[in-house]
């Protein structure tokens, strides 16, 4: 396989959140649905449809041309896409846009004009790591509230990860999972706060107290 189009598919598992197979609800249970079918489509079926389109070409420029394809690609979905978003970047210098203009009346024009309104949401994903005695710890997400129909977020109110009050805590063999909702709370509460009584009350369970030291530093 090409560099080049590992590269390409590097971009596309970025926008397609691949890598957000453990995240349950909302629009990731949507992805996750479709990710075997996304993955079929980038291990199997996209190399073979540059060949058969390249067969057109002498065998010596076949590879050359492979590459050349799969970079363009991926340098115009980067164009495009960053940290969860899609928005539309400079090409040549900062500040400067080539505007048509053709003798008519002042024309206003914005960076993306000529492209769809594609409304994305938080770029969610758990987060783990690993004690001395060998257990991984997991914040692990199990629901979430996006905004719906490019509806703005109640005023007053901000989405926080609040600690699951039905189920906060999972053990399961080397892995203890510590679960979170994400969900709308008033502007008044803040994260830092949230996170503080969250610790406070995982300290308190019995399953973790043999932890308690490793998880207090």
């Amino acid at each position: 396989m090409s560099e080049k189009l590992l590269e390409f598919k590097k971009v596309l598992e970025e926008i397609f959140e691949m890598d957000k197979s453990d995240l349950d609800f909302g629009i990731y249970r949507i992805i996750n649905q479709k990710r075997e079918q996304v993955n079929e489509f980038l291990d199997k079926d996209l190399l073979p449809q540059v060949k058969e389109e390249l067969k057109t070409f002498q065998a010596k420029e076949i590879s050359k041309e492979e590459n050349e394809i799969f970079s363009h690609l991926a340098t115009f979905f980067r164009r495009y896409y960053e940290g969860g978003d899609f928005i539309s970047k400079r090409r040549y210098k900062e500040g400067v846009y080539a505007i048509p203009y053709e003798g008519e009346e002042v024309k206003l024009y914005w960076a993306n004009h000529d492209q769809y309104y594609i409304k994305t949401s938080e770029n969610l994903t758990n987060f783990a790591f690993k004690l001395s005695s060998g257990k991984r710890i997991h914040f692990r997400i199990v629901d979430g509230e996006m905004n719906k129909d490019n509806n703005k977020t109640e005023q007053g109110k901000d989405r926080l990860f609040v600690l699951d009050k039905k189920n906060p805590l999972n053990i399961e063999e080397e892995d203890i999972y510590i679960n979170f909702i994400y969900q709308l709370a008033e502007k008044k509460e803040k994260q830092t706060d949230l996170n503080k009584e969250a610790a406070k009350k995982i300290l308190k369970l019995k399953e973790i107290k043999e932890y308690e030291e490793e998880l207090s530093k």
